[in-house]
């Protein structure tokens, strides 16, 4: 089976749908845990396209949408790029800021910078416990 077309026939349309109200939130968790469990099978490209889809749903007020969401996006930006010594999120800060954060209301901004945050410190800890 084709990961990459799958996503675009069923994946894909569950994501853009309205956050709340059009879709159950199990399948928007569903949609978000494909594209989790096989970001590595994507191009920067379409990752990157992704984030903004992503991001909408840490509006939700499902609790399961919205966390998910939230490692979602943390993963997808702490992955590595090919030819490249850091992760992706150097490749998409420029489109994070200018394309999501603008977006975001207060809270939303908070969370996202602490999942970033949270995120920034892993990696320190898993490279101190290296050396």
């Amino acid at each position: 089976m084709d990961i990459l077309d799958f996503f675009d026939k069923n994946v894909l349309p569950d994501l853009n749908a309205p956050v709340s109200g059009a879709i159950h939130p199990i399948l928007k968790v569903d949609a978000i845990k494909y594209l989790y469990t096989f970001r590595s099978q994507f191009s920067k490209q379409q990752l990157v396209a992704a984030l903004p889809l992503l991001v909408r749903h840490l509006e939700s007020t499902n609790f399961a949408v919205y966390t998910y969401s939230a490692i979602c996006i943390e993963r997808i930006l702490f992955m590595r790029v090919s030819g490249s010594t850091g992760p992706m999120m150097y490749v998409v800060l420029g489109l994070l800021y200018f394309v999501v954060i603008q977006e975001l209301d207060t809270m939303e901004l908070t969370f996202l910078i602490l999942i970033l945050l949270v995120g920034s410190l892993l990696m320190i800890l898993h490279l101190y416990r290296r050396t």
